[in-house]
This record gives structure tokens, sequence and C-alpha cells, in this order.
């Protein structure tokens, strides 16, 4: 199976939002929101690892032995209710 690329699965997902024919418009606005969440996460995904290797020490939890598993700021974007 061929792993396609996060921009082309965006991409798809934005046409079928605006091409299925749904009677109640739920695929349609499933699509476009899948859409806007991958790309929220990899904003978040981006900024948590240059945020990451720019302060491999920033916590009293966050330090070289632990870098890329612990960081309470950037953890606090991805917890979402």
């Amino acid at each position: 199976m061929h792993k396609s690329s996060t921009h082309d699965i965006v991409n798809a997902l934005n046409i079928l939002s605006t091409e299925i024919c749904s009677v109640d418009g739920a695929a349609n606005a499933l699509c476009a929101e899948a859409s806007a969440r991958i790309l929220e996460l990899v904003t978040i995904t981006k900024d948590l690892t240059a945020h990451i290797v720019s302060n491999p020490v920033h916590h009293p939890k966050c330090n070289a032995a632990t870098k890329g598993n612990y960081c309470n700021c950037m953890l606090a974007k991805l917890s979402h209710p």
C-alpha cells in the first residue's frame, strides 16, 4: 500500500467535502472538519518539534534524558476537551 502525503490527504478531503452528494450534508461537514483538524495537528506538531529542539531543558521534568517526552507548555495545546 502506498502511503499518501498529508498534503494529498488534506486536498482529497477538501475535494470530497465539496463534491459528495449528501442529503443532510453530514459527509461534507465530516470531510471538511477532518481536513481542518489534520492541518491543526500538523501545525501543533511543527510547533512542538521546534520547541523541544530549541528548549531541551525547559521544565523541571524536561531534561536531556526526557527530551521529546515531556513538555508542559506544549502538551497543553494537545489536550482538547
